[in-house]
């Protein structure tokens, strides 16, 4: 993983069709999003899925998404991964704007407050992001970016070489039109024990394994779709 720190207006866009994902850094938590950038200010998200959100709970200090509870509010040092690069960001836990067009539309692609177990959406910040709401909170997401970034250079999460195979899986992820089967393929890329640590000597052997894993997770996927259809027909 190489971790990138960038400015909203450089940020690759964020759009519905795709899948994404938040590594929370206090916790270590990774979960699947969708969302939309907000007027290319910062971008809006709810979980994909319901387990998402029960992993998102985890990162909370009540259990709770209460947009009226303070402590919700507090920005959160993060990685947000879109299409295999990672970004130093920031976010929060306080499911606001219920009735915002962003969620909205959400909603119109089946992601209802009782599928995904939340209502309202969340914000992600990079360097440069804004917002109309208050400058004590511009400035703590704002901090937690460089935050992120930081911790993310502890973690050895900077300047890794990132193979010519790894490119290769990052456009095969990519180029996954199912959410789901875009989603277990990015977890996958994200397990450093598939990929390779420091306790493994042949680092481009496992990431090969890594290659078989996804096009695997692919190739059953369309199987699954196939039998469907037979099935429908």
């Amino acid at each position: 993983m190489n971790v990138e720190l960038t400015t909203v207006s450089q940020l690759p866009w964020i759009n519905r069709a795709h899948t994404y994902q938040i590594l929370d850094l206090p916790t270590m938590l990774s979960y699947n999003i969708i969302g939309e950038h907000n007027r290319a200010r910062h971008a809006d998200y709810v979980c994909a899925t319901f387990a998402d959100t029960q992993i998102k709970r985890r990162t909370t200090t009540h259990d709770d998404f209460n947009h009226t509870r303070s402590s919700n509010w507090n920005a959160r040092p993060c990685i947000l991964t879109i299409g295999g690069r990672h970004f130093a960001a920031a976010t929060h836990n306080a499911a606001h704007a219920p009735n915002g067009s962003n969620f909205v539309t959400m909603r119109h692609l089946g992601l209802t407050p009782a599928k995904i177990g939340q209502d309202g959406h969340f914000c992600v910040w990079v360097r440069e992001a804004t917002t109309g709401g208050s400058d004590s909170y511009r400035r703590s997401m704002l901090t937690a970016v460089e935050q992120a970034y930081e911790m993310a250079k502890s973690l050895g999460y900077i300047g890794e070489h990132v193979s010519e195979v790894e490119e290769m899986l990052f456009r095969t992820i990519r180029d996954i039109e199912d959410p789901w089967l875009r989603g277990e393929a990015q977890r996958l890329m994200e397990e450093d024990v598939i990929l390779g640590t420091g306790e493994i000597d042949d680092g481009e052997q496992v990431i090969n394994v890594t290659e078989i894993m996804v096009r695997t997770i692919v190739a059953a996927g369309r199987q699954t779709e196939n039998l469907l259809k037979t099935f429908n027909n």
